[in-house]
């Protein structure tokens, strides 16, 4: 005698007594069926909220965990994923599993809002930087960036960058055609212009722009007028140091001309005086360019160099900026003019 088509001993309907079944999932689609009433669930606290939910007998079982939804199972997971990292394996599956994946909008849209506000961590920032070193962007990516951050506000705009962090920028940048005081050539032009075409900016950043500009020459980036010589300076000290020379005896000239290292960047120091002695003005160092500028200066350029104010620039002659009333009679003693 076979036993395979033997009923459970427990598989009685309990409203109409019928015990011909196979075993007690097939009495309990009978009494869904023929009652109108499943039997099959069981009452549950959710994990997340506490809410009592009747959940399928078949769903405790397969489940250590069980919730009255899927926003409370949603948000037990979010709790309780950050408590235990991913495996390296576990990591490699996620990244199978994405790769050439196309997120929708909305996705993305909760993504974004699921990250707004989010500090990463140290360690994370480190690994982005790690994997991202060396890496060249596609022209196909950097117009998505584009398209995604256009219209955007940087968090830290209008707030003085880090001296770390432009020193950064400054070494990322040595040697790009966008950086420097040098010329640029017509197609990063072009590439400036066309990002510029379109953009809409604030009444607030116009105002700006214009406040910046008043009183410059069209080309220079200086933004004080000399009333005394004419000149376009980038600054008091050299608005300072213009009138200082110009009550001098010294020939001297603003910002002449610009001199191409080997390196093909340039640099125009702020004043020359009698075709051989070069004076830049300089406060705060604003990166690691201006101390190698100086330096490609006095190795490729038979110049005296001298430094007026920071002592940290490179220099053939430096005078402090507290003792800057011994400039004319310093250059005059060092550039060999004493009669």
């Amino acid at each position: 005698m076979t036993t395979q088509n033997k009923p459970d001993n427990d598989t009685e309907c309990p409203t109409c007594g019928k015990t011909d079944f196979k075993n007690q999932h097939g009495m309990k689609i009978h009494h869904a069926q023929a009652h109108d009433e499943c039997i099959g669930k069981t009452e549950t606290e959710c994990e997340w909220c506490g809410e009592t939910e009747q959940v399928y007998d078949y769903e405790v079982e397969r489940n250590e965990n069980c919730f009255c939804s899927k926003s409370c199972a949603d948000a037990w997971m979010s709790d309780n994923f950050e408590k235990r990292p991913l495996t390296e394996a576990e990591r490699e599956k996620i990244r199978e599993a994405n790769r050439g994946r196309e997120l929708s909008e909305e996705v993305k849209e909760k993504i974004r809002e699921a990250n707004e506000g989010r500090t990463m961590p140290e360690s994370a920032v480190e690994k982005m930087r790690e994997s991202l070193t060396g890496r060249s962007l596609s022209e196909e990516h950097k117009e998505k960036l584009s398209e995604a951050n256009a219209g955007k506000v940087p968090p830290n705009a209008g707030e003085e960058l880090p001296l770390e962090w432009r020193e950064n920028i400054s070494e990322a940048l040595e040697g790009h055609e966008f950086w420097g005081n040098e010329e640029r050539s017509e197609s990063v032009k072009k590439k400036i212009s066309d990002t510029l075409k379109g953009r809409e900016f604030s009444e607030e950043t116009r105002q700006r722009m214009s406040e910046a500009r008043k009183g410059t020459k069209p080309g220079q980036a200086s933004n004080i007028e000399v009333a005394e010589t004419g000149n376009h300076v980038r600054s008091t000290w050299e608005e300072e140091i213009d009138i200082m020379l110009s009550k001098s005896e010294l020939e001297y000239e603003h910002e002449p001309r610009t001199f191409q290292f080997a390196n093909g960047r340039g640099y125009t120091p702020d004043f020359i005086v009698e075709e051989d002695g070069i004076i830049e003005v300089k406060g705060r160092i604003w990166g690691t360019w201006e101390i190698r500028r100086a330096e490609l200066f006095m190795e490729e350029f038979p110049h005296t160099y001298i430094a007026v104010g920071n002592s940290d620039i490179p220099h053939d002659v430096h005078i402090p900026w507290e003792e800057r009333s011994e400039l004319v009679q310093t250059l005059t003693e060092v550039l060999g003019l004493e009669d």
